[in-house]
């Protein structure tokens, strides 16, 4: 009996646990964007973001970063920018704030609340990803957009919770020469008034201009969502910001630091990297690595102390040192400290991040504060 109580308490814990998820998600797929490559413009992102505060019911800004947490988004700074103090953050009503009342163009000569969306953009991918592959029930839609910007692809679906479908009420997409391209398409009749949406998504996939935003609306009989994709990705001034991350673990000789953004094939990036970091007791060193021979980073081919990167989980790892500058083959980033062992580390390395996209001059400015304690 007691164990039988045990299980049942055990299970209603963990539904209590998944259900602020389950509603953030539901928030942010009324304007879902699924950012592969991180090119979205800086309005894309915050609309995501305001529409999953704003619809979520939150009491205050403390139980909306207490909801981030617990799904991985972290919005510490963007409350900060947002709200001020901590004081005036953590009891903030979000519902009559600002962000709920006012359009993009209201804070988009923030530089500050700009570049902490930005810092922000590849946890909310991850967010959306985690919400498609997780939803249980309910309506959903969402756009991924190419990493050119030129295509963009609707999609839709709707997870019964028995054997209903969501019927269509209206479909519509902006401007004319878009919804002209989706015509085209085969999938477009899926998505005409009285056709019904399942568990298996419809997708329909248009040509777009990079730069004019693009406007998808549909409304069923389960649910109903209008999503924009903006422009190509703004150039930030000044210096990016700083978003930390607890990297203390992150060498070649354990595990790569991800930095969450997917650089698009053919793109430019340059990196600099400032600041010393240790491979041993009294080895310190810039990241351009050790200068003397250590063999046992030789022997794996590796130069102690220095920065490193590769494309992919499984990809090359490549020196990048304290400055490097090429176009590169695309895949997500991943960042790394050269050594054997790590037992003995310590430092940080402050890596900066620039990356103009193949078929624009709009450029993603990212700080990453890379601490190679091991």
């Amino acid at each position: 009996m007691l164990n039988r109580i045990f299980r049942t308490s055990l299970v209603l814990c963990c539904l209590a646990l998944q259900a602020p998820a389950q509603e953030a998600c539901a928030a942010f797929m009324h304007f879902g964007v699924y950012d592969e490559y991180n090119v979205a413009a800086t309005k894309t992102e915050f609309n995501l973001i305001k529409h999953w505060l704003c619809k979520s019911n939150y009491r205050n800004f403390r139980d909306a970063q207490s909801d981030g947490m617990r799904i991985g988004v972290d919005i510490d700074d963007f409350g900060k920018a947002l709200f001020g103090s901590n004081t005036d953050k953590e009891t903030a009503d979000i519902s009559s704030s600002q962000l709920c009342t006012s359009d993009y163009e209201h804070f988009a000569t923030d530089q500050k609340l700009v570049q902490t969306i930005r810092s922000v953009s590849p946890q909310i991918t991850a967010m959306v990803k985690q919400c498609l592959k997780n939803q249980e029930h309910g309506f959903s839609a969402w756009l991924t957009p190419s990493a050119d910007l030129k295509t963009v692809t609707f999609n839709a679906r709707y997870k019964p919770m028995g054997r209903e479908s969501a019927k269509i009420r209206a479909f519509d997409v902006h401007p004319a020469g878009v919804s002209a391209s989706c015509g085209r398409s085969t999938a477009f009749k899926l998505l005409r008034v009285n056709q019904t949406i399942g568990s298996e998504s419809v997708s329909l996939t248009c040509s777009r201009s990079p730069k004019q935003t693009t406007t998808f609306t549909i409304n069923t009989d389960k649910g109903a969502a209008t999503i924009a994709l903006d422009g190509v990705k703004e150039s930030l001034a000044g210096t990016p910001h700083l978003f930390s991350l607890d990297a203390n673990a992150y060498s070649t000789a354990r595990q790569f630091l991800d930095t969450g953004i997917n650089v698009p094939a053919g793109a430019h990036v340059k990196i600099l990297v400032e600041g010393t970091a240790c491979e041993g007791v009294g080895l310190c060193f810039d990241a351009d690595g050790n200068p003397g021979i250590d063999p046992n980073c030789t022997a794996k081919g590796i130069k102690c102390g220095a920065a490193y990167a590769r494309f992919g989980t499984n990809g090359t790892m490549f020196a990048i040192g304290k400055k490097y500058e090429s176009e590169v083959i695309g895949g997500i980033l991943f960042l790394g400290y050269g050594d054997t062992n790590y037992l003995d580390n310590s430092g940080t390395l402050a890596v900066k991040i620039w990356i103009t996209n193949p078929t624009s001059d709009a450029t993603v400015g990212r700080v990453l504060d890379l601490s190679m304690s091991r």
